[in-house]
């Protein structure tokens, strides 16, 4: 009796196990997915790169331009500068023709001033001593030959004097005059010079200041635009790193499947093989009890015939109340109140967070399908601390009729069967979660790479 006793409670021991041992080595949580950019974002990415640089080029090419015409400009400043010089120095030349204008208007002026002289003080002259007289009759008054002689000769030298009076006063009047007027003329295209050759400065300098200003705009143009063109290549790089981050990842998660497959089916095995070594030593026991009862017992033709203990894979079954909107909304309510706890490998029990195994011994908190074990229990809806067991909980929504409370569920070849994480909707296209290791519990956007279907736990 004992050893028939012993063998079943052995047999349910291992079977125990080997639900342990399967929920051990199945993933039951797992770690965020790395972001996925779409094609669609990194070939908005790579037109945006090519708008930048083509607007960086086309405003290069007009920096270039004005950059061509600032020194045109430049040039034609240069010109008007020299032409400057050239106006000083016409304008020198002219003020030492006007100042010695200015001279001969000053000698003939004294020259005047001279004849004025002359031409006064003969007519004083002639005045005084009659030499104002006809020349006959001077000659008539004469005493006898050599007075006649002597005032013929006065007479003639008297007007030889006059005549050379007279025509002096006339060149120095003219001469003045033409030294005048020589003098205004210079002075006049020396001032008309300069202010034409300084006006046409200020022109070629007005337009270098309006050419340096453009460049200058469009230089800091130019400094924006190649900023946004680092921005552009930054955010495609990004983009393009991204996905190849995730490529890597995706390919070590399949990697990482196909092992713990292998490793559950491997130990399935050897549990199976256990069992089956066990229940044949239980029916060997039997048949010899069955050959050699005790004392008092019925032959073993009037015993019922031994049935061996059922041994099954389906999940554990659900228990607990049903479902209604409202427990979901209790059920987001209850997992909100642990945002920020730390994620745990198979953390989470009906009563709240526990600590985790490895690689999280001492962490104290939740994992993905703990977490919904937790939020659910709280509404009198136990389920099992296993994503794939979970999503058989209940009815499957689509994907357009979710309601908060719905466990949304990822699994690496779109299958329920490679199931590997839970998340609880939330609304607006939201889920609250426990992802991975190093990490917390939040509230994120529903991502749909892997996402296999929903289910609404108590329908």
């Amino acid at each position: 009796m004992m050893q028939r006793r012993f063998v079943p409670l052995l047999l349910a021991a291992l079977i125990t196990a080997s639900t342990a041992l399967t929920l051990a080595v199945s993933p039951v949580s797992a770690v965020a997915a790395p972001r996925n950019p779409t094609d669609g974002q990194i070939g908005a990415a790579q037109q945006d790169k090519a708008q930048r640089a083509e607007a960086v080029g086309r405003l290069q090419a007009e920096i270039a331009e004005a950059a061509g015409q600032i020194q045109r400009l430049n040039d034609a400043a240069e010109l008007a500068g020299e032409r400057y010089n050239k106006a000083v120095a016409d304008y020198q030349t002219a003020q030492h023709k006007a100042e010695v204008a200015q001279g001969k208007a000053r000698t003939a002026q004294k020259q005047v001033s001279k004849a004025r002289v002359e031409v006064g003080r003969f007519a004083r002259e002639s005045y005084m001593y009659g030499s104002t007289m006809g020349p006959s009759l001077a000659l008539l008054d004469a005493t006898g030959p050599s007075d006649f002689i002597e005032r013929a000769g006065l007479l003639q030298a008297a007007g030889e004097h006059r005549t050379g009076a007279l025509s002096a006063f006339q060149v120095a009047s003219v001469g003045k005059a033409n030294a005048d007027a020589e003098a205004r003329a210079a002075v006049g295209a020396m001032a008309k010079a300069k202010s034409a050759a300084a006006g046409a400065k200020r022109v070629a300098q007005a337009k270098v200041t309006e050419a340096r200003s453009q460049m200058a705009a469009l230089s800091a143009r130019q400094t924006a635009l190649e900023g946004q063109l680092v921005e552009a290549k930054a955010r495609l790089s990004g983009l393009l790193t991204a996905r190849q981050a995730y490529k890597q990842w995706k390919h070590q998660q399949e990697v990482l499947a196909r092992q713990r497959a292998e490793r559950l089916a491997r130990e399935r095995r050897e549990a199976a093989a256990r069992e089956a070594a066990l229940l044949e030593q239980e029916r060997e026991a039997q048949r010899r009890q069955q050959q050699d009862p005790p004392p008092g017992q019925s032959p073993i033709q009037d015993q019922p015939p031994s049935q061996d203990p059922p041994v099954s894979s389906d999940p554990p079954p659900q228990s607990g109340g049903g479902w209604s909107a409202a427990k979901g909304q209790a059920v987001v309510a209850a997992a909100e109140r642990w945002l920020g706890t730390p994620y745990a490998w198979s953390g989470g029990t009906a009563s709240g967070p526990s600590y985790g195994t490895a690689p999280d011994e001492g962490v104290l908190g939740f994992d993905c399908s703990g977490l919904a074990l937790y939020s659910w229990a709280q509404e009198g809806v136990l389920l099992p601390h296993f994503s794939g067991y979970q999503y058989e909980s209940g009815s499957h929504p689509s994907m357009n009729s979710l309601l908060p409370g719905d466990l949304l569920f990822w699994s690496y070849d779109g299958t329920p069967s490679s199931i590997h994480h839970v998340a609880i909707y939330i609304g607006n296209n939201q889920v609250i979660e426990a992802p991975q290791s190093n990490d917390v519990i939040k509230i994120v956007p529903v991502w749909y790479d892997g996402l296999v279907g929903a289910t609404r736990p108590g329908t």
